[in-house]
């Protein structure tokens, strides 16, 4: 994930956005992600959107497309490994 984050900033986005299954969101805030939204659903999954790098959104601040695509290909990746985390954690 910091690879992803550091990739991101090298490309000018000092803004990462992404959306985080709510179990997860204490991950992506170790890593300086904010929650930004309430609580919504995605394919039936508790989501909550989330910054890093920024103050309070402002209608300036929305994602471009690129970045957009980096961070929920970077959500994916992280949540996938949440997710093995906390299989392992289970055995």
């Amino acid at each position: 994930m910091e690879a992803v984050i550091g990739e991101a900033e090298k490309r000018g986005q000092t803004k990462q956005f992404l959306s985080a299954q709510v179990y997860a969101a204490p991950f992506y805030e170790r890593l300086g992600f904010k929650i930004t939204s309430e609580e919504f659903l995605e394919v039936g999954i508790p989501h909550v959107d989330m910054v890093r790098g920024a103050s309070p959104l402002a209608t300036t601040d929305l994602p471009t497309t690129a970045g957009l695509i980096l961070t929920k290909f970077a959500t994916c990746q992280a949540d996938k490994l949440a997710l093995s985390s906390l299989n392992d954690s289970q055995r």
